[in-house]
């Protein structure tokens, strides 16, 4: 979707599974190059192999960054969504642990942003996060009240929701 999209340019954000942030001793191993990641929360499995989830996603700048999910939550709330929780997600040691690598950055002196705005219509069949985080990623100099005031006035201008203006672009 990035590379044949008419509005992005860059490199495509980085898509990441839960796993790999368990696994990641600082949060700069979860970015490698890229500067924007997209992280899959997965939730639970409909017995044919196909997991559901919800998506959030980070923004890497020099001195911090940017968090974001759709449903304006704090990071690692996708979490108590699962019925399996204790299955999906096996943290060895700690219990949260995008917040621990989150503290660990700010305890390095960088800036984390979380982002509380309300994108996503948390009605059940509504499933726009993985849309709102690649237009957020689209927009990385914004931070995420800035984003949030683009957005707005996107779908006012548009006669949109939140939801059907990301669908709009995608």
């Amino acid at each position: 979707m990035w590379s044949r999209h008419p509005k992005t340019k860059g490199r495509p954000p980085r898509i990441l599974d839960y796993d790999d942030v368990i696994g990641a001793k600082h949060i700069s191993d979860l970015f490698g190059r890229h500067k924007a990641l997209i992280l899959f929360y997965p939730g639970k499995e409909d017995g044919e192999g196909n997991v559901d989830g919800h998506y959030t996603c980070m923004i890497r700048h020099p001195d911090g960054l940017d968090y974001y999910d759709p449903y304006g939550d704090v990071p690692d709330n996708p979490k108590k969504y699962s019925v399996k929780r204790d299955m999906l997600y096996a943290e060895k040691g700690r219990r949260n642990s995008l917040i621990a690598l989150m503290k660990k950055l700010h305890g390095e002196g960088q800036f984390v942003d979380y982002s509380h705005h309300k994108h996503q219509n948390p009605t059940m069949g509504i499933a726009t996060c993985g849309r709102h985080c690649l237009n957020r990623c689209m927009f990385p100099e914004l931070g995420n009240d800035e984003y949030n005031a683009l957005l707005s006035r996107m779908a006012k201008r548009w006669r949109l929701t939140l939801d059907d203006t990301v669908c709009a672009i995608w």
